[in-house]
Formats: C-alpha cells, structure tokens, sequence
C-alpha cells in the first residue's frame, strides 16, 4: 500500500507542486503581471484538448495513456500561442492576448466533443477536476524527467527576468537578451505545466497564489522568489491533497476543488488595494531587511546593508588618462574661467527649504545682487539678428558698455582651452525607422569624449530615436554605430553594458521593490552563474546611492517615493552599472522646476566631478545651454546645429528649428544663453483699458470729446450738440 500508493502520491505531488509553483512565478515575471498563472499560455487548454482527442477518437482510456497527449497538446499549444505573440517582437501583452484567445477557442472545442461523446464526459470530468488519486509510479516516470528539466531552466532564468521586469529597454540597457529569455522562460512553462497537467489534470490556483506568498516573505527577486516557490508549493498541494482526504472521508475531495476552493478568498485578498496588505506586512519588514543584510555578508543575494560611503567614479578608462585636467563647467570653459566677471571657487549654499538626504547644489558662479557682470545680460541676435563677436557678446553701439563687454570677452577667449577630446561613440550616416515608417536618414553624430552632450529639438524630431541607436536599442536600417571604432552591433552585449548604460525614457519598478534592491540590480552586466553578488557589488550600490542623495531611501519602497526621488533612484541604478558613457533619455520628464534642476545637478555632477560622459535629451532649451558643454539641435531627423551652447543658441536657431520668435540674452546666473520666447501681443495692449461702451464718456472735459459723444441707441452725437435726453 505504502510503496505503490502512498509513495508514488506524494512523489508525485512534490513534483507536481513545485512544477506549478515555479511556473506561475515565471509567468508572472515574464508577463509583468502579479495576476497570471500558467493557463494564460494556454497549456491547460491545449493538454485538455488533446487528453479529450485521445478519448473520444483514440479510445484511449488508462492516464499512462493520454498523459503524453496531454503534454503534446500543451507544447503544440504553447509554441502557436508564441507565434501568434510575436515570436521575434512578442511582448506580454502579445502573449497575453494571444493566449486569451486560444483559449477561448480550445475550451468551446472540449465542451463540444464532450456533448457529443458521452464517454468522453465520463472520462474527462474527473480529469479536469485535478487529482492525484490515479497517481502511479509509471505516471511518475514518465512526468519526472520533463518537470526536472523544466525546474532546472526555471531556476537558471531567475537573473535574467530581474532584468526583464524593469521593463524591455531597462532590460536592453542591462545586457539582457530579451527574445532568448522569452523563448526559454515559455519553454520552462509549457514544461512544467504541460508535465503537471497531464499527470493530475488542471490544478488551478497554485500557479497563482504561491508567488504572492513567496514574495510577501523574500521581497521581488527572482532568484529567492522561484527557490522558495520551489519549496512552498509542494507544501500548499500535498496539504490540500491531505485536507481533501480528511473532510470527505471515506471518501476524497479532489486537490483541484481544495485549492480552488482555497483560492476563492485568497484571491479576493490579493486583489484588495495594496496599502490595506501592505500595512498587514509592514511590522515584520524591518526584521526581515535586518536577515537579509546578515545575508548579504555572506555573500548572498538580496536587500544590502548602507556604509554611507564616498562617491567613486567608474573604472579606470585608457581615454581619460589622456585628457586635460581642466573640465568645462556648463560650457562656460575650463576651472577657473573668468567668463563676464564671475567669481569662481565659491559654492552657493543650498536653499533654506531643500531636504538634508538631496545633499548641496552643484556650483553656480554667484553674482553680485542687484547688478550684472559686465556684459551681461546682453542681447544675444535679439530680431533674428546675432550680435557680432561671439557669445556673451552685445551688439557694439559705441558705448563704454561696449568696450567694457569686449574687453572681457577678449580676455576670456585668451584663456587656454582644452583639446577636442577623443570620440569613443559615434553614429555614421544612420538611417532610423520604426517598421516601415522611416524616422531619420543619413544621420551622422560625434559624441566627444567627457563632455554634457545635450540633443533638443521639437517634439517627434528623432531625438529620442537617435538615443536609441546609440544605445543598440535600435538597429539603424543603413549605417552603423561605432563604439571605440568598432560596430556596437558586432560587439558583446557584456562589453556594451559595461562601457555604455542607458536611463530609458519610460521604466518599470516591480511592485513591492525597494530602492536598495532597484539599485542593486545595476549591477546586472558585472555577474553571472558562476559570479553572484559579492562585496565588491555592493559597494558600489551604497556609493551610487550616497551619490545621489538617495542613501537615507535605501529601505523605502520605490512607488512611494516622489518623482524627483524616484529619478534620482533610477540615475542610481544607471550610476551603479559603473560605464564611463552614460545616455539619459528626457530624464526631466513630468518633473516640477525643483525637481528638474536637482536632476540636472546631479548629471552635471557625474560629469564634473567623476568626468563620465553624458548624452541627454531634454526639452527645456534654457536648461540644456546652462548644463550642456555640446549641443545638437534636431529637426525632421536632420541635425541642423551642433557646437557648444555659447556659439549654437541664437533666435535664429530657435524660429528656425522651433518655429519661435524669440530672443537670446545672457543669463545672469549663469552667463549661458537665455531663450525669452516673443510676447503674443505686446504688454500694454494686453493691459490696455477697454473701449468706451454704450452711454460713457469717450474723455474726460466738458461731456463731449472732439469726435463727439454716443447716444443711448449708441449712435455718435457731433461734439457742440446736446445729447439726447439731456
């Protein structure tokens, strides 16, 4: 009894159970959705269509029989539902739909042949019921193999779909191969859960509800989340197996209406709004973050312990050993330029109101209150005419002013200035398209070495696209681009992830995530199977952290932070990847003022004080001439300007790439161009008073103007002669 019943039942429910747990948490992490379970790839459907085949056309009766139908069904299934995904562009939604709608199909198939064969229902109806009670040890051999198998590329993909969760051009940034990842994480699923189905029939809610379970325990890794579903799992399926044993003795409540019937309410708990289950799990979060950093010392992945450490910059790079000491600060020219008189070596200190953990302002020459320095503010090309003699220069009038300005302009250009700096990343006559939509064409951009290069441009224009294909987001149609002289295209995605990092325009934080974790996984492109987390890594993380400003954070949950922290988190996970290029696709996007200069000080920190090289997209012109130390102007996928922002920013410039009347002063704060976009309508007709309406006076005086006065109908009276009604 014990060895052909007993024995062979609860291997098998270890096994089982295990399969659907790992399953569901694959699922969930593949589809980015807390909600899935394994069915959504339409395993269940396909193993149910094929076990219903056998019986009613086959006569095939015995489960050591229509067990490998079940699990061709369900591969035959799975691979058409990747296909109709999108088997190179297949995106959770995709796969999502498609397995919705294959479904839908298939179980209107089972019912039907069910109908029509009545030995067929008698058949199926306890085998969509899942139960183990037909359990064996030749079902067990021969649905062990493929659950082993699938178990063990299950586990291997935990890294892998840590990356994926962020969303798809995180992942890309990171080095992680996105289609491969899909293909295997699918074949992971359809194994287990094609093996799980056709040995116990479909067994719903297991999928679903362990790694809800796990990560209320383990926090969002997958590593952590697919070991200990692994265990859990066979746990919650024996016990229901157990519990259905016990309520219906001498009879047997199948495991499949157990766990259903468990699932019902725990389901409904999932779904209650997360600040209500949050709160329940929140007194035995800070217990749980203490294990995992005495974890972390052992050289285990997981939350990370906070040293407060000193910001580092990136590893050693060959080029920069070549490079001057000397750094444009905001392309006002090297350390100690006297640009219009401004005292350097002073840091401004930082306003009364700004928050302790975001730390000082980057400097900002201070300038004498109430005056300017000489020079400035001065028109730039005000009327779409430049004014001669180079930036931050006014139009001579023959005034002292005048002289003054050029004798400052004079010595400032006496200052020696830098060499052009090698270009590690370019782009050669690129042609950018989306399908059959062609964004740019002949396309060519130099990105120098240790520069803030800016890209603005009207909406749509291809700046965004460009970043894209400097990052290897986007293959180019025509042409290539070149990263230290060789195709990034041919090269490692190891070797591009670890010289060149990407903060996407739109990312995804997995929910329950902390900033720690978020920033921990920047740390992706430097480990592998054989090398995990280590204290080298997390190291690093507690200096990106510190770097910005985000240290005190590390323990706080990401979505519940404010935009301009959340950003800042972001900027510290690409910080942590540790490359010395780093591109930042409109990092100031859906930011108030504040938050937008906190994030562009910070950037111009990576760039001053680690000598990184940054590329960034931004809309607001004025920010882009204050930070940038180059500048490309785009319109219609073309370049149309690029040069530092002192010689590029003129309003002719502007109207021609934006469209816009406007003109070009000096910033006082700063020296660098100051866009003023043209008034609509000139002030004092805006705030002029309003005409004389009917019955009023037209001036002031003896009662009539010289034009005359208006009637009560509203006709004019001629001056000298009485009104109407007088």
């Amino acid at each position: 009894m014990v060895r052909d019943v007993r024995l062979p039942r609860t291997l098998l429910g270890l096994l089982v159970g295990a399969g659907l747990g790992l399953a569901g948490a694959v699922m969930q992490a593949l589809i980015r959705n807390p909600l899935a379970e394994p069915g959504i790839l339409c395993v269940n459907a396909g193993a149910s269509a094929a076990v219903v085949s056998a019986i009613s056309f086959l006569s095939v009766t015995s489960p050591t029989g229509y067990v490998w139908f079940a699990f061709l069904g369900a591969a035959v299934v799975s691979v058409l539902v990747y296909a109709l995904g999108g088997s190179r562009g297949a995106t959770p939604v995709r796969l999502a739909l498609a397995g919705t709608a294959v479904t839908a199909a298939l179980f209107g198939y089972v019912q039907a042949v069910q109908l029509l064969d009545s030995a067929a229902l008698d058949t199926m109806r306890f085998w969509t019921v899942g139960s183990l009670a037909a359990a064996n040890a030749d079902v067990f051999t021969q649905v062990a193999p493929f659950l082993a198998t699938g178990a063990l590329l299950a586990l291997a993909l935990g890294r892998p779909l840590n990356a994926i969760a962020l969303g798809d051009d995180a992942a890309r940034a990171l080095g992680a191969r996105l289609n491969r990842t899909r293909v295997l994480a699918v074949l992971a699923i359809t194994l287990l859960c094609g093996a799980a189905t056709a040995a116990c029939g479909p067994i719903a809610s297991v999928g679903l509800l362990v790694p809800h379970l796990v990560r209320a325990l383990t926090g969002p890794d997958l590593r952590w989340t697919l070991a200990y579903a692994a265990v859990l799992a066979p746990v919650l399926l024996l016990g229901a197996d157990i519990l259905g044993r016990v309520v219906a003795r001498p009879g047997e409540l199948q495991v499949g209406v157990v766990t259903t019937l468990v699932g019902g309410p725990a389901f409904i708990y999932l779904v209650r709004p997360r600040g209500t289950r949050r709160a329940h799990l929140a007194g035995d979060a800070a217990g749980r973050r203490s294990a995992d950093r005495r974890r972390d010392r052992r050289g285990g992945p997981g939350r990370l312990r906070r040293a407060g450490l000193t910001a580092t910059g990136p590893p050693a790079d060959p080029v920069a050993g070549s490079q001057p000491a000397a750094r444009r600060l905001h392309g006002r020219g090297p350390a100690g330029h006297g640009r219009l008189g401004h005292t350097t070596g002073a840091r401004r200190r930082p306003a009364s109101g700004r928050r302790a953990h975001r730390g000082a302002r980057r400097h900002v020459p201070a300038v004498a209150a109430g005056g300017r320095a000489p020079g400035g503010p001065g028109m730039r090309g005000g009327g779409g005419v430049r004014a001669p003699g180079g930036p931050g220069r006014a139009a001579s009038t023959g005034t002292n002013d005048d002289k003054d300005a050029e004798h400052t302009v004079a010595s400032s250009s006496a200052t020696p200035v830098a060499p052009v700096a090698q270009q590690r990343l370019t782009g050669e006559d690129l042609t950018l398209a989306y399908d059959r939509r062609t964004v740019a064409e002949h396309l060519s951009v130099s990105i120098p070495d240790h520069s803030f290069m800016v890209v603005v441009g009207p909406n749509a224009c291809g700046k965004s696209t460009l970043l894209r294909a400097l990052s290897r987001m986007l293959k180019p149609t025509a042409g290539s681009v070149l990263l230290d002289g060789q195709a990034i295209s041919s090269l490692p995605a190891k070797k591009v992830t670890t010289t060149l990092g990407l903060l996407p325009q739109s990312s995804i934080a997995p929910d329950g995530i902390t900033v720690a974790d978020l920033v921990a996984r920047g740390r992706y492109p430097h480990q592998g199977l054989l090398r995990q987390w280590s204290e080298t890594d997390e190291r690093i993380v507690d200096e990106s952290m510190a770097a910005t400003g985000v240290a005190e954070l590390a323990d706080r949950f990401v979505d519940e932070l404010s935009g301009g922290q959340r950003q800042r988190v972001w900027i510290a996970m690409a910080i942590a990847q540790q490359t010395p290029l780093l591109l930042l696709d409109e990092p100031t996007t859906y930011l108030d003022i504040q938050h937008q200069i906190d994030v562009l000080d910070l950037c111009a920190d990576l760039h001053e004080e680690q000598g990184r090289t940054l590329v960034a997209v931004l809309h607001d012109l004025n920010h882009a001439a204050r930070y940038g130390t180059h500048l490309i102007a785009m319109r219609y996928g073309e370049v149309v300007a690029e040069g530092e922002p002192g010689e590029t920013v003129t309003a002719e410039l502007v109207e021609r790439v934006f469209g816009l009347r406007c003109q070009v002063i000096d910033d006082p704060e700063s020296g660098t161009p100051l866009v003023i976009p043209a008034a609509r309508r000139p002030r004092h007709q805006a705030t002029a008073a309003p005409a004389p309406t009917t019955g009023t006076k037209a001036a002031e005086g003896d009662g009539a103007s010289e034009a005359g006065e208006t009637s009560g109908a509203g006709e004019p009276v001629p001056a000298g002669e009485p009104t109407p009604g007088r």
